[in-house]
């Protein structure tokens, strides 16, 4: 099972939407993303494990928070989706990590880092 299916619906995107014409606040993202997550646990454990093992893959979190904003995505939906093709694409092209015997594509521990992060 996909860490990002963890995600259940909200309405957050919803409201920041018409609120930010160059992207979303950093704010807003850390606010939808935690609301996007049923349960912060887990991810928040998945983050803070993938930050120690490769502490030099903070600044890839970062970006992945950057691309959201700046893609803006109208619905919770719309984010599961972006997300969802990009992991995929991770696997396609090996962009993998290995986090306590589990395989994860980088995407998945990035969102889980942001929880961490943000």
């Amino acid at each position: 099972m996909s860490i990002l299916t963890w995600f259940g619906g909200s309405s957050c995107l919803a409201r920041m939407w018409g609120s930010q014409k160059d992207g979303m606040t950093l704010v807003e993202l850390k606010g939808c993303l935690l609301e996007l997550y049923g349960d912060l646990d887990s991810p928040r454990v998945v983050g803070k494990r993938y930050l120690a093992l490769y502490p030099q893959e903070k600044p890839g979190a970062l970006l992945l928070a950057a691309r959201i904003q700046s893609s803006q995505p109208r619905t919770s939906h719309a984010l599961r989706k972006l997300l969802t093709r990009q992991r995929e694409c991770d696997f396609q092209n090996g962009e993998i990590v290995m986090i306590d015997g589990w395989v994860l594509s980088r995407t998945e521990v990035a969102v889980c880092a942001l929880t961490v992060l943000l």
